[in-house]
């Protein structure tokens, strides 16, 4: 809400990745990936993933860890659910996860089935934000990138036309917070935007 509330108003409308960094102050601390060697055999056959797994969770044993997590896409989850069922020591200790992206997409195919006939396809088609045929493979969580893009820009333009009745009812109901809200909302310094989150936090 702090994001669309400096977004209203404002010359300069950062994106939300260029607003969280300019409000966080948490340095994370820095991962390294390593990899694995390459198996040359299809991943799809059971023997292949099955390799897989035994080197991981050799890999988790050496580090002492009690579980091994392992990653793969939407087209490996139900091979590996099955070799998970098979074994019982992959029963206990394999953790089998569905890839953040194969995630975000079954999300975004979700939205599209709830949103189905509420007239945001034609919103998109008719602003010109994507094409006829973009709009089918945003709608079946097919296009990532796209649907993204599509998503963000439709919740902004939603919150433009909030923004104005969310601040009449704060007037109506805490003057005190409007006018903090107010003066914080139109102020680019990073404490103001700290201040406005704090206020936001224990009002609402």
């Amino acid at each position: 809400m702090a994001f669309f509330l400096r977004r209203q108003d404002s010359d300069k409308k950062p994106s939300w990745t260029v607003f969280n960094q300019s409000v966080s102050s948490e340095e994370p601390e820095q991962t390294a990936a390593g990899y694995l060697p390459i198996i040359l055999a299809p991943a799809h056959e059971l023997e292949t993933l099955n390799t897989v797994v035994k080197r991981c969770m050799a890999i988790s044993s050496h580090f002492d860890q009690q579980y091994t997590v392992v990653t793969v896409d939407q087209a490996l989850y139900c091979k590996l659910m099955e070799l998970k069922w098979s074994v019982k020591e992959y029963q206990e200790k394999l953790i089998p996860r569905l890839g953040g992206l194969h995630t975000a997409m079954n999300f975004l195919k979700t939205i599209g089935d709830h949103m189905a006939g509420s007239g945001l396809a034609e919103v998109w088609l008719e602003s010109g934000i994507l094409g006829e045929g973009a709009v089918q493979l945003v709608l079946s969580g097919k296009a990532y990138n796209k649907a993204m893009r599509a998503h963000k820009l439709t919740l902004q333009a939603l919150w433009r036309i909030l923004v104005p009745t969310f601040l009449l009812f704060v007037a109506e109901s805490d003057n005190d917070c409007y006018d903090d809200i107010s003066a914080t909302a139109s102020d680019d310094s990073l404490e103001r935007i700290a201040e406005l989150l704090t206020c936001l936090k224990h009002k609402y």
